[in-house]
Parts: C-alpha cells; sequence; structure tokens
C-alpha cells in the first residue's frame, strides 16, 4: 500500500492532565509515482490498559494464539475522521479531532511492579484492499485537582466574551501552588529505649511531582561548660607523734563531696585571645 499514514499530538510531550482535550492531527499521503489510492475509513480512540503482573504468571497460554493479560478499563468515544478518500499520486491530506479527557472517569498513568494502566492513542485505517492498519501513541495522563465537573458560566451577560477563561492547566496549577505552598513546618522526633535521638523537620507535606523533599536532621548534641569541685572529708582526727616513727592509719574513715555548676562560655576579642593563646607563643 503506497500510502504513509502520520499522527501527531498539539504538544511535544504527550502528557496531559485529566480534564484536558487533546487535538490529534493525522495526515494521509499517497507516495505513488501513478495512480490513485483509496481509504475506505479512519478513526481515532483513547483506551486505557490495565496489565495485572501476577495474572501473567499464573494463567496458562494457549499455544495456537497470542494471549494478552491486559483488559480495558476505559475507552473513548471513536471519532471518525474520514470515509471513502482517493487520493492522487502526491497528494496529502490532513483531518484532526479532539478528545476531551474527563475528569474523574480515566485512571492516571501509573507503572507498578504487580499493576501497570497505560493510556493510548489508537490510529486505525483500512485500505480498500487491505487489512485495518494499527497505530498506537502512547501518552501520559495526570490526575488534576481544584478542577470542578461543571463549567461556571458568567452572570452578567455584558461581561461574556470579554475576559478569557483560565485553562484546564493553570487551574490545577494555581491549585497545585496552593496546596503545596509551606505553612507551617511539622516536626517529627526520633527516639529509642535511651530517649529522644534526633528531631526531623519538615516544611511542608504536600509535593507535587518532580519535586526535591527537603528537611532537616537535628540531633541534640550541645557542648556544656562545667566547673567541678570535689572534696575529701574525714570525721575522726588523726594524731600525728612527732619525734618518732609514723605510720599511716590502715583505716581511715572518708567521705568525698563533688559539686558541680554549669558556665557559659562567650567568645572575646581576637586580641585577647591571642595573648592567651600558647601555641603563637613566640612564633
Amino acid at each position: 500500500m503506497p500510502l504513509e499514514v502520520s499522527a501527531a499530538l498539539d504538544r511535544e510531550a504527550a502528557i496531559y492532565l485529566t480534564g484536558e482535550v487533546i487535538t490529534v492531527k493525522v495526515t494521509l499521503k499517497n507516495l505513488a509515482a501513478k495512480g490513485r489510492e483509496s481509504l475506505a475509513w479512519g478513526s481515532v480512540q483513547l483506551t486505557c490498559e490495565r496489565t495485572m503482573g501476577a495474572q501473567i504468571g499464573s494463567r496458562d497460554r494457549p499455544t495456537t494464539a497470542i494471549a494478552r493479560s491486559a483488559s480495558t478499563v476505559y475507552s473513548s468515544k471513536p471519532n471518525v475522521l474520514f470515509c471513502d478518500v482517493e487520493l492522487t499520486h502526491g497528494e496529502t491530506r490532513c483531518f484532526s479531532c479532539e478528545i476531551p479527557l474527563p475528569t474523574h472517569d480515566i485512571p492516571p498513568s501509573f507503572r507498578g511492579h504487580l499493576v501497570k494502566y497505560l493510556n493510548r492513542i489508537t490510529v486505525a485505517v483500512q485500505h480498500v484492499r487491505a487489512p485495518i492498519k494499527l497505530m498506537h501513541i502512547p501518552v501520559r495522563i495526570i490526575p488534576s485537582v481544584g478542577v470542578d465537573e461543571t463549567a461556571k458560566t458568567d452572570k452578567n451577560p455584558f461581561l461574556t466574551g470579554g475576559i478569557p477563561h483560565a485553562t484546564i492547566s493553570q487551574t490545577v496549577m494555581a491549585a497545585v501552588d496552593e496546596i503545596t505552598a509551606p505553612k507551617r513546618p511539622h516536626m517529627f522526633s526520633m527516639t529509642n529505649a535511651h530517649g529522644k535521638v534526633a528531631t526531623m523537620t519538615l516544611f511542608k507535606k504536600t509535593f507535587r511531582l518532580g519535586e526535591d523533599i527537603l528537611g532537616i536532621l537535628s540531633f541534640e548534641v550541645h557542648l556544656k561548660w562545667r566547673l567541678r569541685f570535689e572534696f575529701v572529708t574525714s570525721a575522726p582526727l588523726i594524731n600525728v607523734v612527732y619525734g618518732e616513727v609514723c605510720k599511716a592509719p590502715i583505716d581511715v574513715p572518708i567521705e568525698t563531696l563533688a559539686w558541680k555548676v554549669d558556665i557559659y562560655v562567650l567568645p572575646c576579642s581576637p586580641q585577647n585571645a591571642a595573648l592567651t593563646d600558647s601555641s603563637h607563643v613566640g612564633s
């Protein structure tokens, strides 16, 4: 079939928010040097397939057919682009359609170990003398927040059309900015059997995709200065004999008294610190 069928989306990165509209442009080109080529029909449809990883290993695959563990969980209404189209040699025709994404009915794209949700746009074209040809365009769909299902209408008829309405992307980004804005820090204590070990501080608990999670992990280790005095006292008086051989007593009852007081050490002038620093003396 000397026909070339190409499809393109309205943006380079095929990533959309729920509630947006996907614009698909399909181009047909006759590559034959002469003659005409006919196409019976062409359609565009968005589908979401769920693949269960556990089903792949558990179910028995037949030997006479290719089995698939994917099940369709969402499919949009097929958009018929054309019917009975004839192209002369070198002729090119373009068709476009819009696929609105629902707000809550379509699952977002997800790639997990046991389950996967794959969204893709299928372009189907059938030649008059050939079977159906399918082309799949994978798209990534991200759930939206802050978007109402029903569109708001202007109460003032004189302002209709004068004020531009915000797009779905602008509405969602404004809602995400409000939700993810840091409001107050969240502190978490890490303890063990002996007490508190560290404190984890998060400035916020709501993040957007691709954002770095920043936190402060602080260990409560402090340097303290302390004066410690130790006194050794004895209640009985030890008699010391002069002029004779003095022998130390065998047993002396004593009592040890320790006294501690915390002090604070503050910085001083660098010139005064240099006078008391013995490492710089004579250098």
